[in-house]
């Protein structure tokens, strides 16, 4: 997990939506069997809160108390490129299938934009955007699934939307595929 503490995601008009989305997103993390998870701040440097605790440790005021201190100090221009990376080479000794969530408005110069799709482009990981606050800049073009929902309310739906919930090759195993078999269509007998 990578939160984007700029000063445009966590302004006072979007704070509210972007804590709400970032909260409400740990919570339900919180109680899913996950073995390992990160959580990386980018400020006016990459901070390491938490690296290899379990899910259920989400909730707890040990990660919830810096990304809310740093809500309340967000800083501009955040190091939003060298925090994905240094988060994806912390996964990548794992050698686990990694799925990274980067709670961003996506507002950033063209330069970081693409020195962050070309880390990506480099790591084995899903990297899935997730909007926070109201102003978004090329939110589109930041990462190669974004996510966003006016009612943070509402952003489960928005992930359930996602194309590719599976962006990782089948091991040991039979990739999914409709049938051409007719024999479950209803039909009637005149």
């Amino acid at each position: 997990i990578v939160i984007d503490c700029s000063s445009r995601a966590f302004s006072l008009l979007n704070r509210q939506h972007a804590l709400f989305t970032v909260f409400s997103v740990l919570r339900n993390l919180s109680t899913m069997d996950i073995a390992c998870v990160d959580v990386w701040l980018a400020h006016e440097r990459t901070t390491r809160v938490a690296t290899g605790i379990s899910a259920d440790q989400l909730w707890t005021n040990n990660i919830l108390d810096p990304i809310y201190d740093a809500s309340l100090e967000p800083y501009s221009p955040t190091s939003i490129a060298h925090t994905i990376k240094v988060a994806g080479s912390t996964c990548a000794v794992r050698h686990l299938p990694t799925v990274m969530l980067v709670f961003t408005n996506g507002v950033t110069v063209d330069k970081v934009r693409n020195e962050i799709q070309t880390t990506i482009a480099s790591m084995k990981v899903r990297a899935v955007g997730i909007g926070i606050g109201s102003y978004l800049n090329k939110f589109s073009q930041f990462l190669p699934e974004m996510v966003w929902n006016a009612n943070p309310l509402h952003l489960a739906d928005s992930i359930l939307g996602l194309q590719a919930p599976d962006a990782f090759d089948v091991e040991n195993g039979v990739m999914e595929a409709a049938s051409e078999n007719r024999a479950m269509e209803e039909t009637s007998i005149d």
